[in-house]
């Protein structure tokens, strides 16, 4: 689940001798408002206050949808920053890493849907490696989106009325707050909600 889509992701893009504080695309286009969230990420702690733009003042990016909504991301950068000093090196490397991180969700989210082994771990790969990701790695936040298998737990588990029997009982309707007990005593119920939040905090589109 994480050697080989690893493995894969840098012989596909062809990262053997590649130096990681060299950008993999660089151009006048997102990439270069990405690489800045990074940097300020790891210079300042977090990304919606850039003290180094916006002069007289300073840069606030409070109502920027795409940086406030980003949050499980630069959480996970932040952590890594502590390892990895240079801003550009952390946002490559947190992209390759998000290929087994992809392939490892995508996994997770097929077996609790029942499905065996070996076809989730071939829907991982399929899915880290779709050609979205390849073609738009200049979207930091886009193109890791490891959340989407999780959250697409939760419609299907919603759509196949798996909490709908929780609502009866020997054909009586229970009342809303017993529904809502019932709810919250649930495995699936608990596990939906969370994979919900943390999507909802992965990114904003």
């Amino acid at each position: 689940l994480v050697s080989i889509p690893l493995a894969l992701a840098v012989y596909v893009l062809g990262l053997k001798d590649w130096d990681f504080s060299i950008p993999l695309i660089y151009r006048n286009s997102d990439d270069i408002w990405q690489y800045t969230l990074t940097k300020v990420l790891q210079e300042t702690g977090w990304i919606l206050t850039n003290p180094y733009l916006g002069a007289p003042e300073v840069a606030s990016w409070h109502h920027n949808a795409a940086a406030q909504t980003s949050a499980l991301h630069s959480v996970l950068m932040l952590a890594l920053s502590y390892i990895i000093e240079n801003p550009v090196r952390l946002q490559q490397i947190y992209y390759l890493l998000n290929f087994p991180l992809i392939v490892l969700t995508s996994f997770i989210a097929c077996r609790l849907i029942g499905v065996s082994r070996l076809p989730a771990f071939c829907v991982g790969l399929l899915f880290a490696f779709t050609t979205f990701r390849i073609d738009e790695m200049l979207y930091a936040f886009l193109s890791n989106y490891f959340m989407v298998p999780l959250a697409l737990v939760a419609v299907i588990w919603v759509l196949s009325g798996k909490f709908v029997a929780l609502a009866e009982d020997q054909g009586q309707t229970l009342r809303w707050w017993q529904v809502a007990v019932r709810l919250v005593s649930t495995r699936e119920f608990i596990l939906g909600l969370i994979f919900v939040a943390l999507t909802a905090a992965s990114d904003g589109y």
